[in-house]
């Protein structure tokens, strides 16, 4: 995800959202761009800036899954939860990537 929001490549990721329950992913939203020290390499201080699809206004969520991760049992209950979960669960999720 990151390598190719750096290549300006599009990235679409699914986000749970505290009032749905759908079983892989709530909602689809699109990375627009990213903070990074490193664009080599993970680092959960990295912010992911990604607009929610509802409002006109960037998010920017740091890329650590203590903060921003989920799991669908957990019910995204975590602060600022209200702008979307990532789901951890992901063995069936299908991430679109769009090049």
């Amino acid at each position: 995800m990151k390598r190719s929001i750096l290549r300006r490549h599009p990235v679409m990721f699914g986000i749970f959202l505290p009032d749905m329950d759908y079983e892989d992913y709530d909602h689809i939203v699109p990375a627009v761009g990213i903070r990074y020290k490193n664009e080599d390499e993970y680092d959960p201080d990295d912010e992911l800036i990604y607009y929610d699809l509802y409002d006109e206004e960037k998010i920017e969520k740091t890329m650590s899954e203590d903060e921003w991760g989920s799991r669908r049992k957990s019910m995204c209950t975590k602060e600022e939860a209200d702008d979307g979960c990532i789901p951890l669960d992901v063995s069936s999720l299908r991430f679109l990537l769009i090049n």
